[in-house]
């Protein structure tokens, strides 16, 4: 019932005032909103699209009561309060960058996990083509001085006739 009464007030007809008069009752109901929900702790519910942001329209039209999310486009005062509630909430739109940049930080560093561990298989490939061609070379070595031995024609080394 508590929750319908506070609606109902910030639904007050604005009849006979000023614009001036309207924007400054518009930004009074909204801070009261934002007293309201900061002693709630409810602030996640009130997170917009993007990263850093609040959503103007739910909060105008869900959590104010209003017709639209105008007011936080047409009153400066009103723009400004939004811009503090959702750096004071969530970082404010500037961190948007920071998430990008944490975001792109995560993906290179995964890349080079990945390209470590390429080069970590590629190196030890590299260590058993070596260990082969030593291995091979060995032989060939022997080969050669077999080669050798049965050309000077030792004993034992005489080709076939």
């Amino acid at each position: 019932m508590a929750g319908k009464k506070k609606k109902q007030l910030r639904n007050e007809n604005y009849d006979g005032l000023s614009g001036a008069q309207i924007g400054q009752k518009k930004l009074e109901e909204f801070e009261a909103w934002v007293a309201e929900i900061e002693h709630a702790e409810s602030m996640a519910h009130w997170k917009g699209k993007f990263a850093g942001t609040a959503s103007r329209e739910k909060i105008a039209i869900e959590g104010l009561g209003w017709k639209n999310k105008n007011p936080f486009h047409q009153n400066d005062r009103l723009k400004k309060a939004m811009s503090l509630v959702e750096k004071k909430w969530f970082g404010g739109p500037n961190s948007r960058r920071v998430e990008s940049v944490n975001a792109a930080l995560d993906r290179s560093q995964k890349d080079v996990q990945g390209t470590s561990a390429d080069a970590n298989r590629l190196a030890s490939k590299v260590s058993e083509l070596e260990a082969e061609v030593r291995m091979l070379r060995k032989i060939v070595r022997s080969f050669e001085e077999q080669s050798h031995l049965v050309a000077m024609g030792l004993p034992g080394f005489m080709l076939p006739k």
